[in-house]
């Protein structure tokens, strides 16, 4: 038996190489994954063990279970190794099944080291029994060996082509791996083949992740364009170097909703074009888009529609995919209307003054509703921008024709009202009443008029002379309100037009009148008329003239202040005393001649009250002073008041004048005389001393004699 240890110690090193060796190379290729992609662990073979229950027995094995053999246990340690961890463990999911035969184990060198193994059924499933494997001490005679340490290749990846609906699913196939036959028992170590064990797979350059053995595959569902690659992994866990790629194209969302343009979405009454436009897919692309128009079956489109029919109609549009995915729906409704709207009544409704009537109009569309009304002269539709939406009016009488118009451009037949009941005919200004008495400032003029239709409502006048030249712009028409007549003051004299309006707005013709007895001006004096010779007492005539209400009366002051009195009389009578007069002039609207604003009718003011001055008048009598006595005559001395004459005397008169305070002399005119018997004798005539007769004087009987 010792011999036999010896022969295969050597073995048995080997196989610790193989478990190391395959440790670091098998696992960091990448191919010793936990666990499958539904979680069940891997386990991977790092070799095959071979026994026979005779040297003559060539068969190999495949361990359904312990079989009839007994486990190999580890006498050098000294405890169950079923229930003991103690040695140099192997990875857990590594398989090395040992079983020794024939053999009760009964001991071994003191080096000898053991690694627990688990044991891997044919079908698949992990046992729970705990296997020591001696390290570094050749195996017993009958117990063979290998291990894997070269990866599998021919790996392939399969998958549909072209864009899928929901899901595609990528296959994996072949793959071999070298030395797949198992040794038989009296081989020698070497390196085998442990045969395919899984496929990995890795999405996008993710990372890998198992199959089972039973279904190779992956589903992929992604949107879009995904690449998948796939490699083979051992029965040792060496993973496959060379690997497979496939894509797969995954539309898992409908197209883009599309658009519809419609040449117009209002009403019309023409053809409308729909036109639909495909708004993309994200991932296979839109295969066509179809219409339906008014919930018909769905149309390939192809090119713009035309909706001709009268009415509403629903374009709807939708898009399908290259993997058959129906977009969600758009729609829009054409409008068209053919059919002009209906006018079953027209009324007329006046204002309150009949200047203006309103044409009510009752008119109806079914579709696209009325827009509006027009109304016109003849019987002839207007134009579409002629139409409103309020109501017609006219303001004149006649015979007119209504139209109406729909949103869509249709225009009704027309109907025809005749209008009677407005007011065309101006009222008339009747007369006109002026002041006939003269006023220094104003005058009244009273207008009455009278309309027969919708009345009168203001009474206005205005200047006659339109043309004002360059001075200023003609003066518009003064209005108050009144039904018949009205009164106006005017302030200056002229020609003036009078007129009525009515409650509808006619104005009356011109009715013209005139302002004349506003008197602006004082009377003018033109001269004052007096004797300027010498006389006891003087007459003075004012000669005046006033062009608007006449000369009134007349005054005639010592001072410049205006007079207290007045008189109607032009002529100033018994004026007995020298010095300065004013004279005065008073109009029939008390205007006096020297008031300020008095002019002498060139514009030129008059500046005061005329004044003359009067120095001719005498009222003092002359005094005789004395009759001297020619000295051949003999009339007696002293007696000059009654002188007594003799038969002859020439007498010589002699007289002055002496004047009174404030009044001048007017010195000796005349002397008079008379004979007579006695002064009762004395004649009315007297005879001037001028006159005086010397000779006769002296035949005349003495007498007396008085001198004036």
């Amino acid at each position: 038996m010792k011999q036999k240890w010896k022969r295969y110690s050597a073995s048995f090193l080997a196989l610790l190489l193989c478990v190391t060796l395959l440790a670091s190379t098998a696992f960091a290729a990448g191919g010793a994954l936990g666990a499958d992609r539904n979680g069940t662990p891997y386990t991977y073979v790092i070799g095959y063990m071979y026994s026979g229950s005779s040297q003559t027995v060539n068969t190999r094995e495949i361990f359904t279970s312990p079989n009839n053999y007994d486990i190999w246990l580890c006498p050098v340690c000294g405890r169950d190794p079923l229930g003991n961890s103690q040695g140099t463990a192997l990875a857990a999911d590594l398989y090395m099944p040992c079983y020794g035969y024939d053999i009760a184990a009964t001991g071994g060198e003191m080096s000898i080291r053991y690694a627990l193994v688990r044991h891997r059924h044919n079908n698949g499933q992990l046992s729970n029994d705990r296997v020591y494997i001696p390290v570094n001490v050749p195996m017993y005679a009958g117990c063979y060996y290998g291990y894997d340490l070269t990866g599998p290749s021919g790996v392939q990846a399969s998958a549909p082509t072209g864009w899928q609906r929901d899901s595609a699913v990528v296959r994996f196939s072949g793959g071999t791996d070298t030395g797949t036959s198992l040794p038989d028992w009296s081989a020698a170590p070497g390196d085998y083949g442990s045969g395919i064990h899984h496929y990995e797979y890795s999405v996008n350059g993710g990372a890998w992740t198992g199959c089972p053995v039973g279904d190779p595959t992956v589903t992929i569902t992604a949107g879009g364009e995904t690449t998948v690659t796939a490699r083979v992994v051992d029965g040792a866990g060496n993973a496959s170097g060379q690997t497979a790629t496939a894509k797969v194209f995954i539309d898992p969302a409908s197209p883009n909703v599309p658009s519809i343009t419609l040449s117009t979405e209002q009403w019309t009454n023409t053809s409308v074009t729909a036109t639909v436009k495909d708004n993309g897919d994200a991932h296979s692309g839109v295969a066509r888009t179809e219409y339906s128009l008014d919930g018909g079956s769905w149309t390939t489109y192809s090119g713009m529609l035309s909706i001709a029919d009268h009415g509403k109609h629903t374009v709807s549009a939708r898009a399908i995919d290259n993997v058959g995915r129906i977009s969600g729906t758009a729609s829009k409704t054409a409008l068209v209307d053919k059919v002009a709207p209906v006018i079953s009544k027209v009324e007329q409704q006046p204002n309150s003054g009949h200047t203006e009537m309103t044409l009510a109009v009752t008119a109806t569309d079914a579709d696209s509703g009325v827009k509006g009304y027009a109304v016109t002269t003849e019987e002839k539709a207007p134009a579409l921008d002629s139409f409103t939406a309020d109501a017609p009016k006219v303001d004149h009488n006649g015979v007119y024709y209504i139209w109406a118009a729909d949103t869509a451009g249709n225009i009704s037949a027309a109907a025809k009202v005749d209008v009677t009941a407005l007011d065309i005919v101006p009222p008339v200004v009747v007369k006109v009443e002026t002041q006939r008495t003269w006023d220094a400032e104003e005058n009244w003029a009273k207008v009455t008029a009278q309309d027969d239709n919708s009345g009168v409502v203001a009474i206005g006048w205005e200047h006659a002379e339109k043309d004002m030249g360059s001075r200023h712009a003609p003066d518009p028409i003064t209005w108050v309100d009144s039904t018949a007549e009205a009164a106006f003051i005017f302030t200056e004299n002229g020609s003036y037009n009078a007129y009525a309006r009515d409650l509808a707005g006619n104005v009356s013709e011109a009715y013209p009148f005139i302002i004349d007895h506003i008197d602006k001006h004082s009377p003018v004096i033109d001269s004052v008329e007096w004797d300027k010779g010498w006389s006891q007492s003087k007459t003075v005539t004012v000669k005046a003239h006033d062009t608007e209400s006449g000369l009134g009366q007349y005054a005639v002051t010592r001072t410049a202040d205006r007079p207290a009195g007045w008189q109607d009389s032009n002529v100033f009578a018994n004026i007995t005393e020298n010095g300065t007069y004013y004279l005065w002039a008073k109009d029939n609207v008390q205007r006096v001649s020297a008031d300020a604003d008095a002019d002498d009718g060139t514009g030129a003011p008059v500046p005061g009250p005329e004044e003359i001055v009067i120095d001719t008048i005498d009222r003092s009598k002359p005094v005789m002073d004395d009759i001297l006595h020619s000295a051949a005559d003999n009339a007696p001395a002293g007696l000059f008041g009654y002188p007594h004459f003799n038969e002859v005397d020439r007498p010589e008169l002699l007289a002055h004048d002496l004047a009174d305070e404030g009044w001048t002399d007017s010195g000796i005119k005349a002397i008079y005389y008379q004979f007579a018997a006695d002064e009762d004798s004395l004649k009315a005539d007297w005879l001037t001393y001028d006159e005086l007769d010397k000779p006769a004087m002296r035949e005349v009987c003495p007498s007396r004699f008085r001198g004036q």
